[in-house]
């Protein structure tokens, strides 16, 4: 039996679930966002070795980019629920909630790791002194240098 009157029962029920469903989406969300950052922090000394060598130090960018996107999102994410909450509207944002977090969410993620690269200055400080160090001057030899064994010019060499 319908204990709601005028047959809004049926609806009333369906836009529950589907907040119900939402907020759970939410929560799923959130959970694997905490789990991402924790795996990433918790193999920072994988990463810190990647970053020794110079041909993997690309993917160790990408890692520090996405994990600070992941902060970043989370700190985003806090004030929107924050100014939602505290919105007069208060019923409302119970259903703008999981739509606002998972969109921003996604969006700030996205911008962070393919847009900012907040890292991505460090990678391009240590190339640009390598390259200005790496210029090589040569000197003629004169006669008096010529029975000496030559020297390679100046420069890095292992």
């Amino acid at each position: 039996m319908n204990g709601i009157p005028f047959g809004f029962g049926d609806p009333l029920s369906m836009f529950l679930s589907l907040v119900t469903f939402l907020l759970a989406l939410t929560l799923a969300i959130a959970t694997i966002k905490y789990a991402v950052m924790m795996a990433i922090v918790a193999t920072i000394p994988l990463w810190a070795t990647l970053w020794l060598f110079e041909w993997t130090q690309k993917i160790a960018m990408v890692v520090v980019d996405f994990l600070i996107g992941l902060m970043v999102a989370g700190l985003i994410a806090a004030i929107t629920f924050a100014i939602l909450a505290t919105t007069p509207l208060g019923a409302l944002t119970l259903i703008i909630d999981p739509i606002a977090m998972d969109g921003e969410f996604l969006f700030s993620l996205e911008y962070f790791v393919f847009g900012l690269r907040p890292g991505e200055h460090l990678l391009s400080r240590k190339n640009k002194n390598q390259g200005g160090s790496s210029q090589v001057e040569y000197r003629t030899s004169s006669s008096t240098e010529s029975n000496r064994p030559s020297e390679p010019p100046p420069g890095r060499y292992m």
